[in-house]
């Protein structure tokens, strides 16, 4: 019944999807005797309520069809009858998620969609304090080639003074950018970690196929921390250099 059809003539199930797909239905009496039974009265029973019985089917088609593409034609059926079990398993997952309205599909794009979104805000981390970062090597230079070395208490001494007092002015607004962008970091962070908190308790059968998605954002919010890090100590070092020399 999952199946698009059957060839008797062939004795060969057929699925069409993007194409058509043939399941030779091939088996002997050692199949037979190692069926697990359990397995089979698992699935059938899963079909024994006319509840919803096309979806099911659908699912059972989604099933048998990606075990077709990972065998051979004419052994792929032996596969199918052995692996009895994952397949009741695959389709009592499917459609507890279809009863609970959502769809495989609809959450990885959902996740996908925020995937999108929380990686547009980390970027903009840096984004917002790109000028105060393009201003660093532009502020050394100047610091650089305006101070002037006193001789006495004179307009040279002002002139450092006022330039160093420059100096710390940007480096305080760097810091408190900075410390700024790690806390918004960490609100997107917690997000995120509320959002896979969400889907382990909700689906947890599948949320461990969408690990990835949330481990990279945390490796991304991760070296952000990092590269801010490494432009507060060069701000405060810089800073600290230019006093001590002057």
């Amino acid at each position: 019944k999952a199946a698009s059809m059957l060839d008797t003539t062939k004795s060969e199930l057929v699925f069409v999807k993007d194409g058509k797909i043939t399941l030779p239905v091939n088996f002997d009496a050692k199949d037979v005797a190692a069926l697990d039974m359990a397995a089979a009265d698992r699935l059938l029973g899963q079909f024994a309520d006319e509840l919803h019985h096309d979806q099911k089917c659908a699912i059972l088609f989604e099933a048998l069809t990606d075990l077709c593409g990972k065998h051979r034609a004419d052994s792929a059926f032996r596969f199918i009858l052995r692996d009895l079990d994952a397949i009741a398993g695959t389709v009592a997952d499917g459609y507890r998620l279809f009863a609970s309205s959502f769809s495989y599909s609809k959450i990885k794009s959902e996740l996908e969609d925020a995937r999108i979104d929380y990686t547009q805000k980390i970027h903009k981390t840096i984004v917002d304090i790109q000028n105060q970062l393009l201003g660093i090597p532009v502020a050394t230079i100047i610091v650089a080639s305006q101070m002037k070395a006193p001789t006495t208490c004179g307009p040279e001494l002002l002139v450092n003074l006022a330039v160093l007092t420059g100096a710390w002015i940007f480096v305080l607004l760097l810091v408190v950018a900075i410390i700024n962008q790690w806390l918004t970091l960490k609100v997107i962070k917690d997000e995120i970690d509320q959002q896979q908190t969400a889907l382990r308790r909700d689906f947890a059968k599948v949320s461990a196929d969408f690990v990835g998605i949330f481990s990279k954002l945390k490796d991304r919010i991760w070296w952000h921390h990092f590269g801010l890090g490494i432009v507060l100590v060069v701000g405060i070092v810089g800073g600290g250099v230019a006093t001590y020399f002057n």
